[in-house]
């Protein structure tokens, strides 16, 4: 079978939605023949790789869409139009889609129709194209859709007249899809218009793992103080109010032996609220990094924060299918894991299936089990130079998981 895949995100390393498109791809290219169609970051339009084909296009406002979260967050003549214009249809992918039109309607001029099409977002308007495929040319499309798109907590918290366009789309294009793919449960019960549906969990296969420790590799646990870490792009329910809290509560003279090493997007957000609970000194903060330095900021820390949302998602269900996939990176590398969650989410099942035990679930709201904890780590640390580690760190488990997972594409195919 060919199969094409469409997704923005696949050269470019440092964005997750490239990994999983990745992950997609290596497993589909163990039997079929696959092209894909992905935004150009080279001189080539088209590249091979692994027997992969991969046709690049170019993208309006590349700077908008691949920006450097280290500048100033501020307006300026080069982001207001695309702003704007984004705000008001719900998506970014406009920006890319008339490109992607004219290289794919390209490549059937060229070599004829494939036999399904994968589009993968967000951005989700180059979904619209999978239905225009679909009608003109009778080929059949899957969606994978890696958020919710018109009911994503972290998209419309207000306003919901922006919501408007992506519902219209949104039904249009999921009523012909053969099948939709999504994150999690919650997720995809976010989505408008399903019938056929499936889970395909975010979880890394051994390949993506391998990486992960190649980087990592002859990196030491520093020895000094307790360092925490973490990593990536933090949405509204998802605050640092309780990590602070507890280490503000601390003994002053406990409290100069903790550090928080931050790596991601949300860098301005960390920096205010823990000068907002004057606590300053007890960050360390990276920015937005690398993939690979991220990586390598994390093997030296001594525990992992994973913050799933600290709210409760009475009023959006979605939220209790948040999965971060950073959860996933830091369990690869073994970590001791504190991960800030509510029991009845659906990342506590999740952890429960791939049965990684070096990982300590407790609610946002809870400061003074925090606090305990940061006071037994510090007194580890200042002891034995290491912290225990909280119970089984072997990733069996979760590589029988992700490739039981990521089997059924085949199944739907």
């Amino acid at each position: 079978m060919e199969i094409w895949i469409i997704s923005l995100y696949f050269n470019q390393e440092n964005f997750i939605a490239s990994q999983r498109v990745k992950r997609f791809s290596r497993y589909l290219s163990k039997k079929h023949k696959l092209k894909i169609f992905t935004t150009n970051i080279s001189a080539n339009r088209v590249s091979k790789k692994n027997k992969i084909e991969i046709i690049n296009s170019e993208i309006f406002c590349k700077d908008y869409i691949f920006r450097n979260y280290n500048d100033v967050n501020k307006i300026t003549k080069s982001n207001i139009f695309p702003k704007i214009i984004s705000k008001i249809v719900g998506d970014s992918g406009w920006l890319w889609y008339w490109q992607l039109k004219n290289s794919v309607f390209k490549e059937i001029k060229k070599s004829g129709k494939p036999d399904l099409i994968i589009a993968s977002g967000s951005p989700f308007i180059p979904f619209y194209l999978c239905y225009e495929l679909k009608t003109k040319f009778k080929i059949p499309y899957l969606l994978d859709y890696r958020d919710a798109w018109s009911n994503n907590p972290a998209r419309y918290r207000s306003k919901s007249i922006f919501k408007i366009v992506p519902k219209i789309i949104e039904s249009t294009v999921n009523k012909k899809a053969k099948y939709i793919i999504s994150v999690s449960n919650s997720t995809l019960g976010g989505i408008l218009e399903t019938e056929d549906k499936i889970v395909i969990y975010n979880l890394p296969d051994k390949k993506y793992i391998n990486y992960l420790r190649s980087l990592s590799n002859n990196i030491n646990v520093n020895k000094g103080i307790l360092r925490l870490s973490l990593t990536g792009t933090l949405y509204h329910y998802q605050t640092l109010d309780s990590i602070c809290i507890a280490i503000s509560n601390l003994d002053p003279i406990l409290r100069k032996k903790i550090i928080l090493d931050y790596c991601g997007s949300s860098w301005r957000y960390v920096d205010f609220i823990f000068e907002q609970y004057k606590i300053k000194n007890n960050l360390k903060n990276h920015r937005f990094i690398s993939k690979e330095r991220a990586i390598k900021v994390l093997a030296k820390s001594d525990i992992a924060i994973s913050i799933i949302s600290c709210l409760r998602g009475e009023s959006d269900k979605t939220i209790k299918g948040e999965i971060t996939t950073k959860i996933f990176d830091y369990i690869a590398l073994g970590k001791n894991i504190i991960n800030l969650s509510f029991d009845d989410y659906e990342i506590i099942e999740l952890l429960k299936k791939i049965e990684y035990k070096n990982l300590l679930n407790i609610e946002p709201n809870n400061t003074n089990k925090l606090k305990e904890l940061f006071e037994i780590a510090i007194k580890e640390k200042k002891k034995f130079k290491k912290i225990k580690i909280f119970g089984s760190n072997t990733i069996k488990g979760l590589l029988k998981e992700s490739k039981k997972n990521i089997s059924q594409l085949e199944e739907i195919l």
